[in-house]
């Protein structure tokens, strides 16, 4: 059994570090939480093709709050 999954994620391994470039092009910085917006849209745009549903909100009154989404939140279908 963890044979298969060790090769199922090195199977994934080209997708994942392509992943990986992607998200570190999102210059996210916290504090105070500057960002994110695009980050999250950035995946959830990618679950929401995967058939997830996608719901933004603001972390309201915590360290870094702004004007941005900060929290990101995802409901399974």
């Amino acid at each position: 059994m963890h044979d298969e999954l060790f090769r199922r994620i090195e199977g994934k391994t080209d997708e994942v570090v392509a992943l990986t470039r992607e998200l570190i092009r999102f210059p996210t910085v916290n504090p105070p939480g500057e960002g994110y917006a695009p980050c999250a849209e950035f995946l959830g745009w990618r679950l929401e093709a995967r058939g997830f549903e996608v719901g933004y909100h603001r972390a309201e009154g915590v360290v870094g709050d702004s004007a941005k989404p900060a929290e990101f939140v995802m409901k399974f279908s």
